[in-house]
């Protein structure tokens, strides 16, 4: 992939993160206003009543916005601070960032589910966030598996490989809308599954991350920061509380600067 056309998929993704920031934006208040908002069930209130553990709406609701927020200042970040490179990361990073635009189909879920919950809309937008969860790691492994020199002829054929493999998956994976969990993500088989695998994903490839850097004596800061996105996205994808909305913004947002600040700085080097 040439640099001028990885500029061009930068540019194109942050004007189409925009626009569907703006659509959702757009639905979320227009639904507010027009009193279309009704809080189902499912979003009972937790056991527990403790002001950082207690349940509430508004917290999921921050959560996803603050994900779609992070996707747009992210990309533009990636356009302007790394189009003279030759960095592949690029690409991977955009595929992560576009598995929280699939994400933020969960803000829809409060005000269309009571509508009807077993309607072709509701099974898409189950679809878009299992998508989100089996992207997330996929492109967070690619990061180290398919950015090392070998593999640089082949960022698109990875790209394509990724996007298919994820999107059969979040296709073919049986949904239960009748089931919403507190975080608005419509439930879905081998969901403990699937959680257990990103997991399980994050800590090898931070290890493999770690032993990496140790063995060429560079800096671990990189290591640290990509162990700060791994688990910083997992606990905003899940968060219904106060504090798991702070440690999952706090986590997600120092650990794009050091990881993002340490790979510029490399590039720079190598420059």
């Amino acid at each position: 992939m040439t640099i001028k056309f990885r500029n061009r998929l930068n540019i194109g993704f942050i004007c189409f993160s925009i626009f569907i920031f703006l659509v959702s934006i757009s639905f979320f208040i227009h639904s507010l206003i027009a009193g279309n908002y009704t809080l189902p069930d499912f979003t009972a209130g937790s056991s527990s009543q403790s002001f950082f553990l207690r349940y509430r709406i508004y917290y999921v609701f921050a959560s996803i916005i603050f994900l779609m927020l992070y996707t747009i200042a992210t990309s533009f970040y990636l356009w302007l601070g790394f189009e003279k490179t030759q960095s592949s990361e690029v690409v991977f990073i955009l595929l992560f960032l576009a598995s929280f635009i699939f994400d933020s189909a969960r803000l829809l879920i409060p005000f269309y589910y009571t509508k009807g919950p077993y309607s072709t809309f509701i099974f898409t937008l189950g679809n878009f966030i299992i998508l989100s969860r089996i992207l997330a790691p996929l492109s967070l492994l690619s990061l180290n598996v398919f950015t090392t020199e070998d593999e640089r002829q082949n960022v698109e054929r990875n790209l394509l490989m990724i996007l298919v493999c994820a999107t059969i998956f979040a296709v073919y994976i049986p949904l239960n809308t009748g089931t919403v969990y507190k975080n608005f993500a419509i439930s879905y088989s081998f969901d403990k599954t699937i959680f257990i695998t990103q997991i399980t994903i994050n800590i090898l490839t931070i290890f493999i991350m770690f032993l990496r850097q140790f063995n060429a004596k560079s800096s671990q800061i990189l290591t640290f920061g990509y162990a700060m996105i791994s688990f910083g996205y997992i606990i905003l994808f899940n968060t219904w509380n106060l504090l798991t909305l702070t440690a999952g913004i706090i986590l997600t947002t120092t650990g794009t600067i050091l990881y993002l600040g340490s790979l510029h700085k490399g590039y720079m080097f190598d420059m």
